[in-house]
């Protein structure tokens, strides 16, 4: 969805409310490694659409003390901070 969205994203038909939902639902229906692979790929994709909430990326983060998340907050400080 990032990627579609990052493509064209002032042609594309869709709102920061659809990542938002996506984040979401990735919380709620998938595994730590699925939902920390998907916080990582949206914050790699943050200095391209700018709308992703690093907010709330950050809290999903902080509901988690693995490795993987550590690494994960300290690769993607800048763009968790906004």
């Amino acid at each position: 969805m990032a990627e579609y969205i990052a493509e064209e994203p002032r042609s594309r038909g869709w709102s920061i409310y659809d990542l938002d939902e996506y984040c979401d639902l990735l919380v709620a229906h998938c595994d730590d490694k699925c939902i920390l692979d998907g916080v990582d790929l949206l914050a790699s994709y943050k200095p391209r659409i700018p709308q992703i909430s690093g907010r709330k990326l950050a809290a999903i983060l902080r509901k988690y003390e693995s490795a993987r998340a550590q690494e994960l907050r300290e690769r993607h400080r800048g763009a968790l901070d906004e």
